[in-house]
């Protein structure tokens, strides 16, 4: 095929690929919203902190509980991205370091046959992280979490080892450092995504990630 037409071919499967994602984005915030509203406490934190802590945690919030999904094996990433990943390297949208990182705690985490109040609470504990962002009233966060983790604490108390194994993991995802590598990814599709004006919601949430931090 002629260049230009290889060139443009490339463009298109570009503009599908942020269309994915970005629609996936979307469904996950929504989902993200309603998931903190049923964590007890969560309501009664002032409006500011509630935002700060959901635009500041989305990534790992995702990425773990889409692990479940990926095929480390293949490279495949089901869920938000929901793809090969080779695709995302196709066009530069992220190292293949990263995505071995990805594949590899993703596959640690299919290993550790989590329950689904396991990883619910895991996904309520990393919500609560008081140390991602400014917020008002990081005593009354640090509270909530606590009941979390003593939630956890008493699903595993016939194994200690899990549960500092879970916390570990939890540990583990911070290492990804998910928060630059998406944010890096969405700032690119900021500016080249036709899609990106129909989802308000992410677009506040991609202006509150810094990839250069």
């Amino acid at each position: 095929l002629p260049c230009e037409k290889v060139d443009a071919m490339n463009e298109d499967e570009k503009n599908i690929i942020s269309e994915i994602i970005t629609s996936g984005l979307d469904s996950l915030i929504r989902f993200q919203v309603e998931f903190v509203k049923c964590i007890p406490g969560f309501k009664d934190l002032c409006l500011s902190d509630q935002s700060e802590l959901l635009k500041a945690t989305f990534c790992e919030f995702g990425f773990i509980g889409d692990t479940c999904m990926f095929n480390p094996d293949m490279k495949v990433m089901l869920g938000l991205i929901n793809m090969p990943a080779d695709k995302l390297q196709m066009h530069d949208l992220c190292e293949p370091e990263f995505i071995d990182s990805m594949m590899e705690y993703a596959r640690k985490m299919q290993n550790l046959r989590l329950t689904f109040e396991e990883m619910t609470i895991l996904r309520g504990i990393i919500v609560l992280s008081t140390d991602r962002c400014e917020l008002q009233n990081p005593t009354k966060v640090e509270e909530i979490q606590w009941t979390l983790v003593q939630y956890l604490q008493f699903m595993t108390r016939h194994s200690k080892s899990r549960l500092w194994t879970l916390i570990g993991q939890l540990t583990s995802l911070r290492s990804l450092r998910l928060e630059q590598v998406v944010g890096k990814l969405l700032n690119n599709f900021k500016q080249t995504s036709p899609f990106m004006n129909s989802f308000p919601v992410i677009k506040e949430v991609i202006a509150s990630v810094d990839p250069n931090s």
